[in-house]
């Protein structure tokens, strides 16, 4: 029997058993929040080529076959990394399909970025980071406030996660992020109009 179908038998109380170890749950937190730091990086310096680089700006514009291959791209990983456990829990891929996932919605959010104005753009950035600091400050200080972070933890939820699902809890961390920022960027882009 391998490491992974011990995973596949994985329930809520091994869950709630495994978090409440200090270094694991550590661990997980770590994994978590440097992957979703290098996404929001990522994701970062490609809006900031689409507000910059005027270049890009236009040939995203002119050519969208690359915008519509990108949000393909990003729905068949998001199904992937979803849906099959395997996918998401073998390293190195796992990694690749995260970082491709990534690199596909930086682009679509690039693009998105480059229809607003740079002010408004930079204000919903700013917005997004301190509101999400704010959160996961507020979650780690409190327990099992905040439901992905709740689902991340485990414990008497419904929804749990394994310790190794880290890929799992950083792209879901990094959607709401992203849907969070495109609802802010929405919101300061109507209350200018």
């Amino acid at each position: 029997m391998n490491r992974n179908d011990n995973y596949e038998r994985f329930n809520e109380n091994e869950s709630a058993i495994l978090f409440s170890d200090k270094t694991i749950r550590r661990g997980f937190i770590r994994k978590v929040y440097a992957l979703l730091l290098a996404q929001l990086i990522v994701t970062c310096i490609f809006i900031t080529i689409f507000l910059y680089v005027p270049e890009v700006k236009l040939a995203s514009r002119q050519y969208p076959g690359i915008y519509i291959a990108a949000l393909v791209g990003t729905f068949v990983l998001i199904i992937a990394l979803t849906c099959f456990e395997g996918l998401r829990r073998k390293w190195p891929l796992n990694i690749i399909m995260l970082g491709v996932f990534t690199l596909f919605e930086g682009w679509l959010l690039g693009s998105i970025s480059s229809y607003y104005g740079k002010d408004e753009v930079l204000m919903a950035v700013g917005i997004t980071t301190i509101i999400v600091f704010s959160l996961s400050i507020f979650a780690f200080q409190t327990k099992y406030i905040i439901f992905d972070t709740q689902m991340m933890m485990g414990g008497d939820k419904k929804y749990s996660l394994s310790p190794e699902e880290y890929i799992f809890a950083a792209l879901t961390l990094y959607l709401d992020i992203v849907n969070l920022f495109l609802y802010i960027l929405q919101l300061i882009n109507h209350s200018n109009n």
